[in-house]
């Protein structure tokens, strides 16, 4: 069947910057459905291939980490938690907190290396 999208369809771009990725990009005005519909896709798509990492992010910051708050850990911030919430193989990863003498930001490169070299350690429970 056809989805039917609250305002605009979901439009995937390849980006070439830092570490080349796609990039989604809904406008959602009150159908907050698409956003969890583009959940749904891209955990979909994480997995059918193991080589895919997905973030989700909105124009409040990493929607995952928003909408579990309650049971997200107490160091995750606005101010760390960019780049450290990933779906990958279906699952929500959660890259652990900044260690002393790292920087407290990572970088989508930095992220995703450590998502790679991460285990079952960072599935999200």
């Amino acid at each position: 069947g056809q989805y039917l999208w609250h305002r605009d369809r979901f439009i995937l771009e390849p980006s070439l910057e830092e570490v080349p990725h796609l990039t989604g990009h809904l406008r959602i005005g009150d159908g907050t459905e698409d956003e969890w519909f583009v959940v749904y896709l891209l955990r979909k798509l994480s997995l059918q291939r193991d080589d895919v990492s997905c973030r989700v992010v909105d124009a409040d910051g990493e929607l995952l980490l928003i909408e579990a708050a309650l049971a997200t850990p107490r160091w995750v911030s606005p101010t760390n938690a960019e780049n450290r919430c990933w779906i990958r193989k279906g699952l929500v990863h959660l890259l652990p907190k900044p260690q002393a003498g790292e920087p407290v930001q990572l970088s989508r490169r930095e992220g995703l290396l450590r998502l790679r070299a991460s285990g079952e350690e960072t599935i999200a429970r």
